[in-house]
């Protein structure tokens, strides 16, 4: 119900970026620091601005992105958790 900061961490076989959006269809980026930056290794913390993390209340989508030069599949292990520990 209230606001919290997210963790989030992947570990990728290829280079790989993401972005978190709210509303329907991807329609709202969250905000510009809650976009990672592409590596074969991923870890941000998701929160609205410096002071407010995302809204309980609220659904957010996550977009993952091949960022490499040539297409491929790739893998990759997710886990997104709450900054705090709880």
């Amino acid at each position: 119900s209230g606001s919290e900061d997210y963790n989030l961490t992947m570990t990728n076989s290829d280079s790989m970026d993401c972005d978190l959006f709210s509303g329907d269809g991807f329609s709202t980026v969250v905000n510009s620091s809650a976009n990672c930056t592409a590596s074969d290794n991923l870890t941000e913390t998701f929160k609205i601005d410096d002071d407010n993390g995302l809204a309980g209340s609220t659904t957010y989508y996550l977009r993952i992105e091949g960022e490499s030069s040539t297409a491929k599949a790739s893998t990759y292990n997710i886990t997104v958790a709450s900054a705090s520990g709880n």
